[in-house]
């Protein structure tokens, strides 16, 4: 009975290592597809309007106080940014960086919504306008 007790605890436990190691990958092809710009999908824009608010709505019950920013620009259209390009600023001290009327190299998010209006970004960088 002892050996059949020690089989079972072996076997759970390597299901559990087998499903926590799954989860790992999946979650990280997940970031990596989403957050993923180096297919070099860009576009130039003219800044004209920020908004920076909280997403809202809930998450498991929970309100969802996420800041996330609009984007109105000339060229490009409707914005929207979820995350800040860099790790340590928030998203204000990101978007409060950007000046209105800046030509910026505009970084788009690898996957889009096929039927969103507004195309998600990933980061502006200023660029120089076009003589």
């Amino acid at each position: 009975m002892g050996d059949k007790r020690k089989k079972d605890i072996k076997d759970t436990i390597v299901s559990f290592l087998f499903f926590a190691v799954v989860f790992g990958v999946v979650w990280s092809l997940y970031y990596f597809l989403s957050r993923n710009d180096s297919a070099g999908n860009y576009k130039y824009c003219t800044l004209e309007h920020v908004d920076v608010h909280d997403r809202g709505g809930l998450v498991s019950g929970n309100t969802d106080y996420k800041r996330v920013a609009d984007f109105k620009t000339k060229e490009c259209g409707n914005l929207y940014m979820t995350d800040s390009p860099d790790p340590g600023r928030s998203m204000d001290d990101y978007v409060g960086s950007l000046e209105v009327g800046g030509y910026y190299k505009v970084t788009l998010l690898n996957v889009q919504m096929p039927d969103a209006k507004t195309v998600s970004v990933t980061r502006f960088e200023k660029a120089e306008r076009p003589s």
